[in-house]
């Protein structure tokens, strides 16, 4: 078995020819057509981070991976590499061994979601981080339907490989994945609900870049309205009122610093109303 970009690939013109046969099946209704249209042009990679992950990348200009995080920690506490990944991926450990092994995803990958708007998948983490290349366009990515570890690994480490190997594409067959995933979904003739439909906690596109992110590479962050106006109400008002242990000063520190060095290299910063 090759490794995901290779089955991305082999599997694109299956992808093509089964949303062709969707648009043919739905005509003349034209949502479909019109929400691929809007992914090619509009959609991009979004990467859900917490405030000192999101400082890390601005100050060393490359994303760091989980991979990344335990060979830098380990140097620190002297633990062997596999324990210190299962320290880091707690109870997901085992299920993502044993999906990069399966689907042999290089240490160098990054795991990233297809987004058209809104602030991602929040629960990996508040600040929500575009990047400026076009999903649509980027010839070192791969997609995938759903999340991997939650839709095609069991607790037992399982790979379901034949049904992962028919839910891959490139970007040059994403819109049509897209289109796939949601031809039933009711939000699909809201076009207002696309953002959310797509990507959201939930329910998103799992992405796979061969290439780190960079910070030169940011296009925007965006925040819920209710965290941003509690990290910086935090961190204006009261980040050394006594009150306030290390860890909440420290939290609202890496805040401070990832809407400094985006204002300084003129990220823009999208604050956004949450989904009702």
């Amino acid at each position: 078995m090759g490794d995901v970009f290779q089955l991305a690939e082999a599997n694109g013109p299956r992808i093509r020819a089964e949303y062709a046969a969707l648009v043919e099946k739905l005509a003349p209704d034209t949502s479909i057509t019109d929400l691929s249209s809007r992914t090619r042009t509009s959609a991009q990679i979004s990467i859900n981070m917490r405030p000192h992950v999101a400082a890390a990348l601005f100050q060393n200009n490359t994303y760091s991976n989980i991979y990344d995080v335990a060979r830098r920690n380990i140097l620190v506490n002297g633990r062997s590499l596999e324990s210190e990944l299962r320290r880091l991926l707690g109870k997901f450990y085992t299920k993502r061994v044993a999906f990069d092994s399966a689907m042999n995803i290089s240490t160098n990958v990054v795991y990233a979601a297809l987004n058209m708007g809104g602030i991602g998948c929040y629960s990996y983490g508040p600040i929500c981080v575009i990047f400026s290349n076009l999903a649509a366009t980027k010839s070192d990515t791969a997609y995938l339907r759903a999340d991997s570890l939650l839709n095609y690994v069991d607790d037992a480490g399982a790979v379901d490989t034949d049904r992962l190997s028919c839910d891959l594409c490139l970007s040059d067959a994403v819109s049509d994945l897209v289109c796939i995933k949601h031809f039933d979904d009711p939000k699909l003739k809201e076009s207002l609900s696309w953002p959310q439909m797509i990507c959201n906690n939930d329910v998103y596109i799992e992405a796979f870049l061969k290439e780190k992110p960079k910070a030169d590479e940011i296009h925007e962050i965006r925040i819920e309205k209710a965290k941003y106006d509690e990290m910086m109400d935090l961190a204006m008002s009261g980040i050394y009122r006594p009150s306030n242990g290390d860890a909440e000063r420290a939290l609202s520190q890496d805040f401070i610093d990832v809407i400094v060095a985006a204002k300084q290299r003129r990220v823009s910063i999208a604050i956004i109303e949450a989904s009702k």
